[in-house]
């Protein structure tokens, strides 16, 4: 089952707004066709080689106390010249980063114009520029960026780049550290910061800063907000309320200390869930049933979007065709539980069924980045996942998971004193797409 990317838009995207949508991928024979929405983009389905963890650094040990205070270091000519150098390289930078938005401008408006011909000269000429910026102009960025921001702290572009990079692995507490500060200025008008910041705010919890900040971008940002930021308002509203119960929930359940809890040991670290027994004893007893069983034993995390969730648990991760990662599950399904009164709803870490409709699930699971509010239930439209669990230990893992990533062992640490047997509906089902709302209205219209 492929879940939809909810991701809104790429950490490329952010910067690229700045030129304006440009139909690229428009020719002569379709001048019309576009995709120059990062929403609507589909991951690659090819399999991403599994990448080592990034090294962290220890914290740097403080120097001893002294009364007398400490001589500043000499700054040498060569040290200097390095940081001149490095504040030279960035302007350079950004104004090759403004000929391109102005090129680009350009090419946009020339194209509204001309004839299916031209367009497709035009739409070369973009793509050429394009991979300028990408593979030229954003690498630099994102190695010069953290320098010029640590010499120029009020750096806004510098810091645009940085929030960018941190945002795109999912370090929500990071991009917060690093934005924040400066947007305590209400003069600062950056739509790249006040959506990114806002909707980190949004992914630890924050929902009324999230709020805060998203307002401020939509009285200016007609670009990057309306593929954003805008995504997230009418959640920030009613979030308050359900984190407020969901942490009464969760207090409860640390005074009791009773669920069971599963051990995901991958390639990128642990993971450690608790599962909601109370809330969805069928879900979480197919779950251990298929842990016990060894079912999760070396499958992939096969579907991987940034700013939403990670998704495994298919067997069909075990051959070697990617084709069919995602279709594959035990053999049968399960009932929904989601349709409850007492159903959890998705908050950033909680552990869901996939699916591809109501009582379809069977093995597969995603971890979401952040809340996702339109994965929560509706027994009203039927519609909806089974919340399950949540990650406890390894926040930081299961945040840098990538698509290829093995569960290399799957282990109950504990669980309640009774047997785990779930109740199946015995028909085995392909399991096929899960669209965003907006892709499903689409749907029902034709």
């Amino acid at each position: 089952m492929r879940l939809f990317p909810g991701r809104l838009p790429s950490a490329l995207a952010c910067l690229l707004l700045v030129t304006g949508s440009f139909p690229s991928g428009a020719s002569a024979e379709d001048p019309k066709k576009t995709d120059s929405n990062p929403s609507t983009a589909k991951s690659p389905a090819t399999k991403a080689p599994a990448t080592k963890a990034p090294a962290t650094k220890a914290p740097a040990a403080k120097a001893p106390a002294t009364k007398e205070p400490a001589a500043k270091a000499p700054v040498s000519k060569s040290a200097g010249k390095e940081e001149g150098d490095i504040l030279k390289r960035w302007e350079a930078l950004m104004s090759r980063r403004q000929e391109i938005n102005s090129q680009a401008s350009s090419l946009k408006q020339a194209f509204a114009v001309a004839d299916q011909k031209t367009q497709k000269e035009l739409s070369l000429k973009f793509e050429k520029m394009m991979g300028e910026f990408q593979n030229d102009i954003l690498p630099a960025m994102a190695k010069l960026a953290p320098l010029v921001l640590k010499k120029e702290p009020k750096n806004i572009e510098a810091a645009e780049a940085v929030v960018v990079q941190l945002y795109d692995q999912n370090k929500y507490a990071e991009v917060i550290k690093v934005g924040a500060p400066l947007l305590e200025d209400e003069k600062v008008q950056s739509a790249v910061l006040l959506n990114l910041v806002g909707v980190s705010y949004f992914g630890m919890h924050e929902f009324e800063k999230a709020q805060t900040l998203l307002e401020r971008a939509s009285t200016f940002d007609q670009q990057l907000f309306p593929q954003l930021g805008a995504n997230f308002m009418s959640a920030c509203s009613v979030y308050p309320e359900f984190w407020k119960k969901e942490q009464a929930i969760r207090a409860k359940e640390a005074e009791a200390d009773d669920l069971p809890r599963v051990l995901f040991k991958t390639t990128r670290g642990d993971i450690v869930i608790e599962l909601f027994e109370n809330e969805a004893p069928n879900t979480v007893a197919n779950f251990i049933s298929l842990v016990e069983n060894k079912k999760y034993d070396g499958t992939v995390f096969h579907r991987v979007i940034p700013g939403f969730m990670a998704q495994g648990g298919d067997p069909n991760t075990l051959d070697d065709d990617p084709d069919n990662d995602g279709q594959g599950g035990p053999g049968y399904k399960i009932a929904c539980e989601c349709y409850r009164k007492d159903a959890r709803r998705h908050f950033t870490a909680s552990l869901s069924m996939a699916h591809s409709g109501k009582d379809t699930g069977g093995s597969q699971f995603f971890i979401t980045h952040l809340p996702t509010a339109h994965l929560n239930p509706s027994a009203t439209a039927q519609k909806g996942h089974t919340v399950f669990g949540r990650v406890i230990d390894g926040l930081d893992v299961a945040a840098a998971l990538q698509k290829g990533d093995k569960i290399e062992s799957a282990t109950v640490l504990r669980k309640r004193d009774h047997e785990y047997v779930p109740a199946k509906l015995g028909v085995k089902v392909k399991l096929g797409t899960i669209t965003k709302p907006d892709e499903e209205k689409k749907k029902e219209e034709e």
